[in-house]
């Protein structure tokens, strides 16, 4: 579903990834155009200031959007296959990041940052 060589990567301020043109133009826009509402959202304040629609933000609206929507479905069962953690783990041995043994899983998240002081910190 994704193609992760496609991504490109940088350690300051923190390790991260972007990616451009990781998913089929199909599918992108069948994303783009069946992107969850914010009233669907869960307002963080503190050390973040964005909205929040997770597995642990609004579980339950969550869970509904997605079972709602087939790209979005099949984005969620795609995450959570050891597959994609594999494929994931390989392209940033390939920057000389490591990992610590243990249990890694998926979390996918949609998130939304107010215009007017919106921030997320590492």
């Amino acid at each position: 579903m994704m193609r992760l060589p496609l991504t490109s990567f940088a350690n300051k301020p923190f390790p991260h990834g972007q990616g451009v043109g990781v998913f089929e133009p199909a599918v992108y826009a069948s994303m783009l155009a069946t992107w969850p509402p914010e009233d669907l959202y869960f307002e963080l304040k503190g050390p973040y200031s964005k909205f929040a629609l997770s597995e642990r933000c609004n579980r339950d609206k969550y869970a509904l959007f997605v079972g709602a929507h087939p790209v979005w479905r099949a984005f969620h069962e795609y995450l959570k296959t050891d597959a994609f953690r594999e494929t994931v783990f390989s392209v940033f041995r390939t920057q000389g990041w490591a990992f610590p043994a243990g249990q890694y899983y998926a979390r996918f998240e949609f998130s939304s940052l107010p215009a007017a002081g919106g921030r997320i910190e590492p």
